[in-house]
């Protein structure tokens, strides 16, 4: 005997029914995801972020070559030093 299932909701009918009226009724308003784009910032912070990081590893990179220069500059005074210790030691 077979028992028709369209004259009353099934449990999992009646569940499905509220889900779908609870999310029609809490629905946002209009405009409060531009407002929650606005906070994050947008393309605009994103693009202000990377030049940011840019700028910083640029500057980094300046860094890098004026430490590697004062490596360079003491490391030649190290060998002119190296060399007179041993035009010395040669007499």
């Amino acid at each position: 005997m077979s028992r028709p299932r369209d004259t009353e909701a099934t449990n999992n009918e009646a569940v499905t029914d509220d889900v779908a009226q609870e999310t029609e009724t809490r629905k946002r308003p209009e405009g409060i995801k531009e407002a929650k784009g606005l906070r994050r910032g947008g393309g605009e912070a994103c693009m202000e972020a990377l030049d940011k990081i840019w700028a910083k590893e640029a500057f980094d990179k300046e860094k890098e070559k004026a430490k590697e220069e004062r490596f360079m500059a003491s490391e030649e005074r190290f060998m002119a030093s190296l060399e007179v210790e041993k035009a010395a030691l040669d007499l």
